[in-house]
């Protein structure tokens, strides 16, 4: 991703101000840091409502001569001028909105799937685990909790409270009265560090069009006092993933809070379901000679309609045709399971005679039928 940066000078709201245009690729947004940024300042809070906006947005109260600078016309970011004090959990921005008046709303990383999760205004806010502390605007001011869905809303004090932060189970807030920061234990100190997968997803492999499915996906979390435990993780927690277009080598992240680690999968774009029978030997031709040692481990037969499947049950072996060095026999000892769902992957590690790899992966799914 390439950027570049102009500082542009006119009004705002009648006075003297300047801002920025930034170009992102090939397109050209307005960033006003300095009215996303509250005065007086308020510890954590960041507004997104001048963040990568056109000019159509801006105008509304910003004045600039327009023929001396790039026009901005991309609405690709405008789903975040919504946002005041956004955080990211799950896979979701949890935001108080600008047009709402502070009520909490959530939407993915994306800009999708908009729901207001609460109907209190809450301009302060802080999440720990499937928690949310807030100040409730609609309410006093007072200390409140709710679960990220919006239910079990609990008040927690009587005094008009300013959400900062939490950190190691502890919440943060400001007594608006004295100003004094308090303290309020909400979990255990033993806080999670770290988190690996344990176990990757059954599938890894995917047709064009295809759902992200993270059945068998094991992921083991680390915390402060060396346990670990496995954590709950869905298709939530894991973006990245675009089954739009073929990819190689697409790297997908799993956020579990503040952690994060990743894994790769594939997308291809693999033919409808044939129906072959049990026994079905498949020769696979390629454009140039094969080389014999690149074979094994880079054509995979993977039954689909069962969460887990030995490979090996069937005993794959690809080989070269002996009278045609462009064509792969791949042969299997046991026969497919009729009525079973099969997939076929002939990944990019195959290299030709010359060394060349593939220039991308390929397949197809396939059904077993009587014969």
């Amino acid at each position: 991703m390439r950027s570049d940066s102009i500082r542009v000078v006119g009004t705002g709201n009648g006075g003297s101000h300047a801002w920025n245009l930034v170009k992102i690729d090939s397109a050209w947004y307005n960033l006003d840091a300095t009215w996303d940024d509250p005065v007086p300042d308020q510890k954590g809070r960041i507004s997104y409502a001048y963040f990568n906006v056109p000019d159509s947005l801006m105008q509304k109260n910003h004045v600039w001569n327009v023929i001396d600078y790039p026009a901005a016309m991309t609405q690709s970011y405008i789903f975040m001028s919504d946002m005041n004090n956004a955080v990211i959990s799950g896979g979701y921005f949890f935001y108080s909105s600008n047009d709402d008046n502070d009520r909490l709303y959530k939407m993915r990383l994306n800009g999708t799937d908009k729901i207001k999760v609460l109907s209190d205004r809450a301009p302060y806010f802080a999440i720990y685990g499937d928690l949310i502390y807030y100040s409730n605007y609609s309410q006093g001011g007072y200390l409140f909790k709710v679960n990220k869905d919006g239910t079990g809303r609990e008040k927690l004090n009587n005094k008009l409270s300013i959400v900062e932060s939490i950190n190691e189970g502890v919440l943060y807030y400001k007594d608006a009265a004295s100003g004094n920061i308090l303290t309020l234990t909400i979990g255990s100190t033993n806080t999670l560090q770290r988190i690996d997968i344990t176990a990757p997803a059954s599938k890894l492999i995917y047709n064009i069009g295809e759902k992200l499915d993270v059945t068998g996906l094991v992921v083991t979390g680390t915390y402060s006092d060396g346990s670990t435990k496995v954590e709950s993780i869905t298709a939530e927690n894991v973006t990245g993933f675009n089954s739009t277009v073929t990819a190689t080598d697409q790297v997908l992240t799993i956020t579990d809070g503040a952690k994060t680690t990743t894994f790769r999968v594939q997308i291809s774009d693999f033919p409808a379901n044939l129906n072959v029978p049990p026994d079905k030997e498949w020769r696979i031709t390629f454009s140039q000679p094969v080389d014999a040692n690149t074979l094994q481990n880079n054509i995979v037969i993977r039954r689909t309609d069962v969460i887990f499947i030995k490979e090996d049950s069937f005993s794959i072996t690809p080989v070269l045709d002996t009278n045609n060095s462009k064509v792969v026999i791949v042969n299997h000892s046991t026969p497919f399971v009729v009525g079973a769902t099969y997939e076929l992957s002939v990944n990019v590690g195959i290299k030709d005679t010359s060394g060349k790899s593939l220039s991308k992966p390929s397949g197809l799914s396939f059904k077993t039928i009587v014969q």
